[in-house]
């Protein structure tokens, strides 16, 4: 199953000690595949923006920490309009390289 918390004060917890740990950067990766895989998403049209708004706010409210959208549709680049956290989106999928022989010893 897959879920994603709906209650700010989750984020909120979570920066705040991620703030003391040292984080200075948050990867949000697999964008994408949360939007896609989250049947909730298509029922309520305004989950999605909540749940990075929540996001975006708690890491705004931790200072000093930004955000990086990673594996993102143009929308989740568009609603991060409203989150100033959100510095970066990487505009690529994952990626391996195959070189024959790369890793051997």
């Amino acid at each position: 199953r897959t879920g994603i918390p709906t209650d700010p004060a989750f984020w909120d917890a979570l920066f705040a000690k991620a703030k003391q740990w040292g984080l200075i950067v948050y990867e949000q990766d697999w964008l994408y595949w949360q939007y896609n895989h989250l049947d909730k998403m298509f029922e309520d049209w305004d989950l999605a923006r909540t749940w990075m708004l929540h996001m975006g706010d708690a890491i705004h409210r931790a200072g000093g920490v930004t955000m990086q959208l990673c594996m993102q549709y143009p929308r989740h680049v568009l609603q991060s309009l409203e989150m100033p956290a959100a510095t970066q989106a990487r505009a690529s999928t994952d990626y391996v390289l195959h070189f024959e022989g790369a890793l051997d010893a």
